[in-house]
């Protein structure tokens, strides 16, 4: 896992930010910590305009992602920001760099001094989760057609019949299957959290129902995350929150609120007793064991102020923090389940809760 966490894993937003924005009802006064992943949860979180935001990851690598990424934001016009991210095509991408790099610590220099091929192509398609959604996307070539078709739909009813009929096939059902194939997960892919994911779960049958349901509520060209999945990139006209012309603006201006911490989650946490009042922490189970995921709990426990809230995502692995010893929160189950019913990146449920400090 430790060789897993040396590059960067996640480079584009894979997590609809809406659902966070409607779970954590962020206010002015409020400090929020999240997992930097991508960089797109912190940046999107901006627009809520918090006190300040707080982006930790104990990966370097990520941080200095998002560290270019507000660079482009500071630096850059909207159509310079689109060209340089990879939004839209250029040739030149090694000057408007140039143009960047001085915003950035020396190590986030080094590091990207030497990532020249990744700025090149685009530092949002650079991840390794991004590098497999693109070699995915080849396999849509065979079935350009059907994909036209469902992303052209006019109504959802026909993009449904669509789906049923033309889409759920011969070799749809195949590739469910192989999805459910861990040794594909764990040597081809390198997923380091497949063995925590019980065995009793088919992957593929999951993953499956997840994408008839999106396909059966929601207008497949509207969803940034299904056009990621299936083209392997985004449209200039389906973007995520933090990527949208009518937030850049907002965003350059309120990236001085935004801070970025290289370390474990729960060594800042361990240090900063009742200083958070919401918590945007994705989907960290996916990558922790039942001890692991305990720790962390009691470290936001810690550090969490009463009446602090919690947006937390589950994938495959599923955890009840409510169990844990010393652990006291109050799940909102009516907004679990909308969110897990209208969530754009729909292959995630939801742990949204409010903490309770016990006090004598």
């Amino acid at each position: 896992m430790k060789n897993f966490f040396s590059t960067i894993i996640y480079s584009a937003a894979n997590e609809d930010p809406s659902s966070e924005l409607a779970a954590l009802k962020l206010t002015p006064n409020d400090t929020v910590l999240t997992i930097t992943g991508s960089g797109a949860r912190a940046l999107d979180l901006l627009i809520a305009n918090p006190k300040k935001v707080i982006s930790i990851d104990m990966n370097d690598k990520q941080n200095f992602l998002l560290s270019l990424k507000c660079s482009a934001y500071k630096n850059l016009s909207y159509p310079e920001f689109q060209q340089f991210l990879g939004i839209t095509t250029y040739d030149d991408r090694l000057s408007i760099y140039q143009k960047l790099r001085s915003d950035l610590n020396e190590r986030a220099k080094n590091y990207w001094d030497q990532e020249a091929d990744k700025i090149k192509s685009g530092i949002l398609y650079c991840g390794v989760w991004e590098t497999y959604l693109l070699k995915l996307s080849c396999l849509t070539r065979f079935r350009t057609k059907v994909v036209k078709q469902l992303f052209d739909a006019e109504t959802i009813e026909q993009q449904k019949t669509i789906f049923d009929k033309k889409w759920n096939g011969f070799f749809w059902k195949q590739f469910i299957k192989l999805l459910n194939v861990r040794w594909i997960w764990k040597v081809l892919l390198k997923e380091p959290g497949i063995d925590l994911i019980d065995s009793n779960l088919h992957i593929g049958r999951y993953l499956h129902e997840r994408l008839a349901h999106v396909i059966s509520h929601q207008k497949a060209k509207n969803n940034p995350f299904l056009n990621l999945i299936i083209f392997g990139k985004y449209t200039e006209d389906c973007l995520p929150l933090h990527l949208q012309e009518r937030h850049f603006s907002m965003i350059k201006e309120r990236l001085d609120i935004l801070e970025i911490v290289t370390m474990p989650i729960d060594s800042y946490l361990n240090r900063n007793k009742n200083a958070i009042d919401a918590f945007s922490i994705s989907d960290f189970s996916s990558y922790a064991n039942q001890t692991q995921y305990q720790s962390i709990w009691r470290s936001i426990m810690f550090a969490a102020k009463d009446s602090a809230r919690i947006c937390e995502r589950f994938f495959l692995v599923n955890y009840f923090p409510e169990n844990i010893d010393g652990v006291n929160i109050v799940r909102d189950k009516t907004l679990e389940n909308k969110l897990f019913h209208e969530d754009h990146s729909f292959i995630y449920s939801f742990n949204c809760a409010t903490i309770k400090h016990l006090h004598s």
